[in-house]
């Protein structure tokens, strides 16, 4: 346990909000799991691995954001080149996602369709995220009392 509390810790010197989005994205990938392997009757390992890899590439992007928006606001550059490094960035992760769904459809390794629905995933910890914040502050208010 001291495993999985440790990587919380971690990731939330990042920002505090990354482990609960890592967290949702988690239970997306082991609910989506889930449902390939018990209900879908497609090519299972085949859409299992192409889920996995893009709720993977999902959490590495919520790490990877988060990461450079807290280096960008604590070193007190200028919004423009904030902006820009953001921009770069985001670029960068998509043609690596992009580069995963070409080399899906050459090589067949795994379901491109998968891995664009494991990368929506990180939608999934940004809706969850304000409920998670509520909840926080509401279980701080009662230990403060």
């Amino acid at each position: 346990m001291n495993f999985f509390k440790a990587i919380r810790d971690k990731l939330a010197q990042v920002d505090e909000v990354v482990p609960v989005l890592v967290f949702f994205e988690l239970v997306y990938l082991g609910i989506g799991q889930l449902i390939i392997w018990a209900f879908l009757p497609v090519d299972k390992p085949s859409v299992a691995l192409g889920f996995a890899i893009g709720v993977g590439l999902a959490m590495m992007s919520s790490i990877q954001n988060a990461w450079i928006l807290s280096r960008a606001l604590n070193s007190g550059k200028s919004r423009r080149s904030t902006s820009a490094k953001m921009v770069i960035w985001l670029i960068i992760r998509i043609a690596c996602i992009g580069g995963v769904i070409v080399l899906a459809v050459r090589t067949d390794f795994c379901s491109p369709v998968a891995v664009l629905i494991g990368v929506l995933s990180i939608q999934i910890g940004v809706y969850f995220e304000p409920w998670a914040r509520k909840r926080r502050q509401q279980r701080e208010k009662r230990e403060d009392k």
